[in-house]
């Protein structure tokens, strides 16, 4: 019950610290620390920016989440994660989705491939990384020992770098949008998985 409480309370701090960023940055775009950076990664490598930033569209999340369905139904042992796991990622997306209309700050304005419509902060890519895929791979690592482990772990540190890297490399959030969202994600998966089971 502690843990349990523990993981609730942590989920609850982790989205509170994305609100107080929020509130700090404002409407306002990154301070001159971060812009030489997140100017020189626009651009580089697109194609391959634009395959891992599909990784958090519908057109890629929902097959995946048909896909754990079925895998939940071949392996019922498996069904109260991949449930925990769905919901993170719904609560993480839409719970990024809901502060980007609080807090309304523009997107930047050399962005490439695909001017999103939606505010910036807190990145719902970073949110539904941290919330989904993230989170995936913690709930593979727990099943596994040894060397198998630390695959699991490499991949999915890999894929999650990926996909931050790629909002940067299109241009399409600021550094700090994506520190809100992992702490979105983050906080959503750890307290949610207080109430249901892993």
């Amino acid at each position: 019950m502690k843990a349990r409480l523990l993981r609730a309370a942590i989920g609850i701090v982790l989205v509170a610290l994305s609100v107080l960023l929020g509130r700090y940055l404002g409407q306002e775009p990154d301070s001159d620390a971060w812009m030489p950076l997140e100017h020189a990664l626009v651009g580089v490598a697109q194609p391959l920016a634009v395959g891992f930033t599909w990784l958090c569209y519908p057109a890629v999340l929902v097959p995946l989440g048909v896909g754990l369905l079925v895998v939940a139904l071949v392996r019922r042992e498996w069904l109260g994660r991949i449930a925990l796991l769905l919901a993170s990622m719904l609560v993480s997306w839409r719970l990024a989705d809901a502060l980007q209309r609080v807090f309304a700050r523009p997107r930047r304005d050399d962005w490439v491939y695909k001017h999103e419509l939606s505010f910036s902060y807190p990145s719902s890519h970073a949110a539904i990384t941290f919330g989904f895929y993230v989170f995936l791979g913690v709930l593979v690592a727990m099943q596994q020992s040894g060397p198998r482990r630390g695959w699991v772990v490499l991949t999915t540190g890999l894929l999650a770098a990926g996909i931050l890297w790629s909002r940067l490399a299109l241009g399409a959030h600021y550094a700090t949008d994506l520190l809100g969202g992992i702490l979105v994600g983050s906080g959503s998966a750890c307290f949610l998985s207080a109430f249901l089971s892993i």
